[in-house]
């Protein structure tokens, strides 16, 4: 049975993502309204009561916003995080220890079903910040956002993706010249903010080069996401990938390259 994605909202208003195969229903990251979640399930023909885990990428509001709710529109799910990240959220924004939480070890996995979901450590001003990689038999989809660069260690976990959903969420000429504080934009441009159009460019460009000597009978779908409202746009975070797949010669006839956006729902990919 095929492992599924869909990109419910990815940006940095909210961001919800919907993986499934079978029965087994869940999200990665909740930091939109609930309503916005159910109907967004709904689109795509899954029921937000069947959802069986939340995975929480790290703590900030823009993708934990709904956990609560989450939890009482189904009554299923067990929610995921990194102990430190459930500290601070509880700390924050909840004393209920009702909900039905799990702790997800480092550098290890958690088997669901047919579903083996892995922690990547990611560089991203929080306390304990994760992305996942998703398995199914031979089939990898992974999520990486929120991270200001992709060192080795991440790079090593990503690079056999059959689904990429990677940040590219500004182009750094724009960023520099905006209205935000200095403060700001130091610390999304940093190692531990966001990540540039240009670097996660140069990322496709090494997982592009490890398929070609690796692995090149195996299409790949790369997915842009956390898209800045301000500061990118779809065009130029296509435009910074594609040209530096085309610098090196590469032709888009075993890849699939797409953005996901804040106010719209993505088609639904299979892995």
């Amino acid at each position: 049975m095929e492992l599924k994605f869909c990109s419910l909202a990815s940006g940095s208003k909210g961001n919800c993502y919907a993986v499934w195969q079978r029965d087994n229903i869940f999200l990665v990251d909740v930091g939109i309204s609930g309503k916005k979640i159910e109907d967004g399930l709904a689109s795509v023909g899954l029921d937000i009561s069947q959802v069986t885990g939340v995975f929480i990428t790290h703590e900030h509001i823009d993708h934990t916003k709904s956990i609560k709710m989450i939890c009482k529109k189904s009554p299923l799910a067990k929610i995921y995080t990194r102990p430190a990240t459930w500290a601070h959220i509880r700390d924050e924004r909840m004393k209920d220890d009702s909900l039905n939480h799990r702790f997800i070890p480092i550098e290890s996995s958690i088997v669901l079903g047919d579903l083996t979901i892995e922690t990547i450590s990611t560089n991203h001003d929080a306390v304990d910040p994760v992305g996942y990689k998703i398995s199914c038999k031979e089939r990898k989809l992974s999520i990486l956002t929120d991270t200001g660069s992709i060192d080795d260690k991440i790079f090593q976990k990503i690079k056999d993706s059959h689904l990429l959903l990677l940040e590219s969420n500004h182009e750094e000429n724009i960023l520099q010249v905006c209205s935000y504080p200095y403060k700001t934009k130091m610390r999304i441009l940093s190692d531990f903010g966001h990540l540039s159009n240009s670097a996660a460019a140069s990322c496709i460009k090494n997982i592009l080069s490890h398929r070609v000597e690796n692995i090149p009978d195996e299409d790949l779908i790369i997915l842009l996401a956390h898209l800045s409202a301000d500061n990118n746009s779809e065009h130029l975070a296509k435009q910074a990938a594609n040209n530096a797949i085309e610098i090196h010669g590469w032709k888009p006839d075993k890849f699939h390259l797409d953005v996901v956006r804040q106010d719209k729902i993505s088609k639904v990919y299979k892995v």
